[in-house]
């Protein structure tokens, strides 16, 4: 499981991509609401994942208005999995 924090106020969401999609698959994508109702708090955005078969993969999110697309990105990250 990956969680990132996100505010979908702004426009902003995550957006992957894996490397190898024969090793892990996306299994669960959502976005929790902040606890708090204060206006521009942000939330969470749940990722899980389910292992495939042994092998490694590689998960690039990045940080990103969709309309504006993928080259505005503002952050990212990168997760390497290995499962046995």
């Amino acid at each position: 499981m990956i969680n990132l924090d996100e505010n979908i106020t702004t426009g902003y969401s995550w957006n992957y991509k894996i490397d190898n999609e024969k090793i892990v698959k996306l299994l669960e994508d959502e976005h929790i609401e902040p606890s708090t109702k204060l206006i521009g708090a942000p939330g969470t955005h749940k990722f899980i994942f389910v292992a495939e078969k042994k092998g490694e993969a590689i998960i690039i999110y990045k940080y990103y208005r969709i309309w504006e697309g993928e080259e505005s990105s503002v952050e990212m990250k990168e997760f390497k999995i290995k499962v046995y």
